[in-house]
């Protein structure tokens, strides 16, 4: 059985959904963690909790200015055995409604800030060697999806990154995957269900084993951090409940 006791990890996407799911693990595995999210409501909750851990608001909006994460998390003394990745956004737009700064920010968002946060990654003053990079990707990018356009191709940038940056990572002993959940009940599926009333018979009818949680991703990224997975790099990994693809 994996141990994370006493490594230091950053989450992005911390305050809700899978991400804090994740955050909330890892801590109860005594891991200390450097959380980053738009939104920090719930962070400091979690801060309380476990005092080991810190937090920053961010917006991911902005690949430009990444590295000030890195910064502050240096200031603070973290120095990184592993990053997960679960921010995200999720726009439905038929192409009607194609707006350029949303699509624009999906990418940003779920690819582009990503890439970046690898790049700092990489210095040995942000991170050690012998690391676990998750990132979260999505059924979507194989699938793709009705107004889901802009999500889906983000997702398949997002695993295209993975398996690009196996070679360069492993110069520092870094391993690099990807999880690709499919239908997950999570505050973005909550807003999703508002816009669109075929998501339920859609997971009836694709997944036979019903909804995914968050603990099931949870694990997923757990076990991908941890040295039981030590010879695993690049793979893009399904968590989907029965859904074939």
């Amino acid at each position: 059985m994996y141990s994370l006791k006493k490594r230091t990890y950053l989450i992005t996407g911390a305050n809700s959904g899978i991400g804090r799911c994740v955050s909330e693990a890892l801590m109860n595995e005594g891991a200390k963690l450097f959380m980053v999210d738009r939104d920090v409501d719930c962070l400091e909750s979690l801060h309380k909790r476990f005092a080991e851990s810190a937090f920053m608001q961010f917006d991911l909006n902005h690949p430009d200015k990444v590295e000030a994460i890195f910064k502050k998390a240096k200031s603070q003394g973290f120095v990184f055995d592993g990053m997960v990745y679960c921010a995200g956004i999720s726009p439905l737009m038929t192409l009607k409604e194609l707006d350029i700064n949303l699509l624009q920010a999906t990418f940003n968002i779920n690819v582009l800030s990503f890439v970046t946060m690898i790049k700092f990654f990489m210095d040995e003053q942000y991170a050690n060697a012998n690391s676990s990079i998750v990132g979260l990707s999505s059924n979507a990018s194989v699938l793709g999806g009705n107004r889901q356009y802009a999500y889906s191709a983000s997702k398949s940038a997002m695993n295209l990154v993975v398996k690009s940056c196996v070679k360069e990572l492993s110069l520092r002993k870094t391993r690099i995957n990807a999880i690709m959940p499919s239908t997950t009940n999570t505050e973005m599926v909550a807003k999703l269900r508002k816009q669109s009333d075929a998501i339920d018979a859609n997971v009836k009818y694709k997944m036979p084993f019903g909804i995914l949680n968050p603990q099931d991703i949870a694990n997923a990224i757990m076990y991908l951090l941890s040295d039981d997975s030590s010879a695993i790099s690049g793979i893009l990994l399904p968590v989907n409940n029965g859904e074939v693809y």
